[in-house]
């Protein structure tokens, strides 16, 4: 029996030790209620000072003209004293707010919108936006040559302060595929403008999205070898440089394409592929020009223009460049883009027609050569350009024989 009463002893004074221990060590994790500590204010010990306030959800808002919002807050601690928030616009012409955090959009424009409790605020920045009732453009209808200037588009939209990004599409004239004929590219504030370029003969529509309204624009686009916009190249001044090759004499190439090949300073044109095949039906002629230039009368060049200079070429030379691959949908061959931006000069590697008897050499899109309008007097070799297809291009001046087949790229003066 007393062994009985002193394991029961035992056991409870166990227990008892267990409960003890437990309190003590989960004591400090009971929470503490607001009316058990002191204030957080100093100056008033019986106040809680607000320590944040957030505005509930994004910092970003978009409204449209005349559109409203209640802005839903969270001050921190929520026990805090004083909850009063004041609420301010930065441009009240735009955006007002009342005492009770709702917003009202009054105009086109931009307001950031603050809520304040003490010295605790936090803001959201409200765009204010207007949807277009109408669309119109400068052209219903827009004619346009290959290698020609640009043409240029312009949104009219109603109202006038209508915040809508303009939405560019080029389509077939069926409106089912996208047109090979035309691109388009969005410029300017909002893309209220578009950039078209010719590519190839045939008719696109061009369409301009606001919204849900569209305005189009048909485009029949024709090929003339003749004309060509031409483009600066950066660090040469005075001249432009045409963005194709010649193809047969007074004529541009199609764009991307290799042109013809012409012995220097003669003016019957090459094929560049396949068998020999002359401009004007003749044979190959494997004598050379004796002339130390190349003569006005045997410019091969489109009115206007003429064969660069060695000069012109080595500054040409010197702009940023890299290879670049062809296109066999559509038809463009390899060869390196010259210059920046859309300032660019695309030159192809056509290779060249051997002097002797007019073979095709490096014809496999690898190398390109050039001529300039500079020879030696009474000698059988004048000064070209030649790169290859290498990462880092060995562009140089070089000396050929006259009598080879090179290729031709043309330049105006400004």
């Amino acid at each position: 029996m007393n062994r009985f009463k002193l394991i029961s002893f035992l056991l409870l004074f166990s227990l008892g030790t267990i409960i003890t221990l437990f309190n003590s060590c989960g004591k400090d994790e009971i929470p503490i209620d607001k009316n058990d500590q002191p204030g957080t204010d100093p100056d008033k010990p019986d106040s809680y000072a607000v320590t944040g306030i957030s505005l509930l959800g994004d910092n970003t808002l978009s409204l449209a003209v005349d559109g409203s919002y209640t802005f839903k807050t969270t001050v921190y601690p929520e026990y805090a004293t004083d909850q009063t928030i004041t609420w301010t616009s930065s441009d009240p012409a735009k955006v007002e707010v009342t005492d009770n955090g709702k917003i009202t959009a009054l105009s086109v424009g931009m307001a950031i919108i603050t809520a304040k409790v003490g010295d605790k605020t936090d803001t959201c920045r409200v765009t204010v936006t207007r949807a277009a009732t109408k669309i119109t453009l400068n052209y219903t209808t827009l004619d346009l040559i290959v290698g020609g200037e640009d043409g240029l588009l312009e949104v009219t939209l109603e109202p006038s302060d209508a915040t809508d990004v303009i939405v560019w599409e080029c389509k077939t004239e069926d409106l089912k595929d996208v047109s090979k004929a035309v691109s388009v590219n969005g410029e300017g504030n909002l893309f209220r403008m578009g950039k078209l370029t010719a590519i190839d003969n045939g008719t696109a529509i061009v369409i301009a999205k606001a919204g849900t309204r569209t305005q189009t624009c048909k485009v029949t686009v024709k090929y003339d070898p003749t004309i060509d916009k031409g483009v600066t190249i950066k660090g040469i001044n005075g001249i432009k440089w045409a963005t194709r090759n010649v193809d047969k004499p007074g004529q541009f190439a199609a764009p991307g394409t290799k042109g013809m090949f012409y012995q220097w300073n003669r003016d019957i044109g090459w094929s560049t592929s396949g068998s020999m095949v002359a401009s004007d039906g003749s044979s190959w002629d494997n004598t050379y020009s004796t002339d130390g230039i190349w003569t006005i009368s045997n410019n091969v060049c489109p009115n206007g223009w003429r064969i660069p200079t060695v000069g012109e070429w080595k500054s040409f030379l010197k702009s940023d460049n890299r290879w670049e691959k062809g296109d066999s949908e559509n038809n463009k061959s390899d060869g390196r883009l010259f210059g920046s931006g859309e300032n660019t000069v695309f030159l192809p590697a056509a290779g060249y027609r051997d002097g002797d008897d007019g073979a095709l050499l490096k014809g496999g899109d690898t190398d390109g050569y050039y001529w300039t309008d500079s020879g030696r007097y009474n000698d059988n070799e004048a000064f070209n350009i030649h790169f290859n297809n290498a990462a880092k291009a060995d562009t140089t001046i070089s000396i050929q024989r006259k009598k080879n087949g090179f290729s031709v790229r043309c330049v105006k003066d400004e």
